[in-house]
């Protein structure tokens, strides 16, 4: 008899053990979040010169093994406002093509109302094992002008150190060339040396090297940037294309004082 009752007892704590340990997998996989990427953006602007028929692409994937009953894009405008629905997705991979139009529309705007520098900010809501969740995969589509200035340029810079200990001041650049690559296929580009060589010529001492930097081309004008001298963002960097030429322009200075002017003709 006893050994009747111990059986029984292992058997309900076995099956209670199993039970609640499913129970546990089974509410986990209902509260976890799924959150998308974002894939392949190109082009990734809307055409300032071409608002009825300029569109942004791009991909919304899932992780492998992961599922989702939908995803709903949200657009807002210069990051303000209420966003309002875009469209909905229900298989994955999903291909997206929103246009200017489509994305001014949902807004309640015309295509004149779009002007230089606006963004139409592009996000997910995903539905999936009972939660909805805001991705922080996102599209900011700038409203720009179709930019091809990548290559290798001629380079000369004249400025001044700040504080530096090796350099002379007025202060001429050494390097002779620069390279802009294009980083999305739109306005960003990369560019190397981004500071014409000053922080090496004035803080070699301090194991200073040669900087890459980040713009956008917007309608001929450099702006957005991201350029960092070693220690700091740098506090200025700011320029102009000529069309005519192609030659660019662009006057940098960081929080020590040292800037200057690159001038960069295409080779």
């Amino acid at each position: 008899m006893k050994k009747i009752i111990f059986s029984l007892l292992v058997a309900i704590a076995f099956c209670f053990g199993g039970c609640e340990d499913t129970n546990e997998n089974l509410i986990g996989q209902r509260g976890v979040p799924v959150v998308p990427g974002i894939e392949d953006l190109a082009p990734a602007f809307f055409d300032l010169k071409s608002l009825e028929s300029t569109f942004v692409g791009f991909n919304v994937v899932l992780s492998e093994g992961v599922t989702a009953e939908k995803v709903v894009l949200y657009v807002s405008f210069n990051g303000q406002g209420e966003r309002k629905e875009l469209a909905t997705l229900t298989s994955f991979p999903a291909a997206v093509t929103v246009s200017a139009a489509d994305a001014a529309g949902a807004l309640g705007l015309n295509t004149d109302d779009i002007e230089l520098g606006d963004v139409f900010n592009i996000e997910t809501l995903t539905y999936a094992n009972g939660e909805t969740t805001w991705s922080v995969a996102n599209v900011n589509a700038n409203v720009a002008c179709a930019s091809d200035i990548a290559g290798t340029y001629s380079l000369t810079a004249t400025g001044q150190g700040g504080g530096g200990l090796g350099g002379t001041s007025p202060w001429t650049a050494v390097l002779t060339t620069a390279e802009i690559v294009s980083k999305d296929g739109g306005v960003t580009y990369t560019i190397e040396p981004a500071l014409a060589g000053i922080m090496v010529d004035y803080y070699a001492a301090y194991g200073a090297t040669t900087v890459q930097g980040e713009f956008q081309d917007i309608c001929g004008t450099i702006t957005n940037a991201k350029v960092h001298d070693g220690w700091n963002p740098v506090s200025t960097y700011s320029g102009s294309i000529d069309e005519a030429t192609g030659v660019i322009t662009i006057n940098f200075e960081n929080n020590w004082g040292d800037g200057g002017e690159m001038i960069l003709t295409p080779q």
